[in-house]
């Protein structure tokens, strides 16, 4: 199942791939800590050929995949740290960028 969604983004360019395709394999969003003002997420998403890791656009893709999961506009990130994982068959770069997401109670 996972090649099958790993193809489809790759034959797709990614440009029209719906976000929830991704969950599970590419995108993650688990909890990490509560204070007495915030919950803590650690939100990791893939920056690929039509979501790029240092583009306006791919980072916009990137913000509207979190705010779905948390059903939220209110929420800080607190560090974004993107780590490279190939090249993929098309010659493009492939990253999962990690974010600290603190969102207020």
């Amino acid at each position: 199942m996972k090649l099958l969604v790993l193809l489809t983004i790759l034959l797709s360019g990614c440009a029209s791939l719906d976000s929830k395709l991704l969950d599970g394999a590419f995108i993650r969003l688990e909890p990490t800590k509560t204070d007495a003002y915030y919950n803590y997420y650690k939100f990791v998403a893939p920056a690929m050929a039509g979501y790029p890791v240092d583009t306006k656009e791919g980072e916009t893709a990137r913000m509207v995949w979190l705010r779905d999961r948390l059903q939220t506009d209110n929420y800080i990130i607190k560090s974004r740290l993107p780590v490279f994982n190939g090249s993929n068959l098309i010659g493009g770069d492939s990253y999962n960028i990690f974010y600290e997401v603190a969102v207020q109670k």
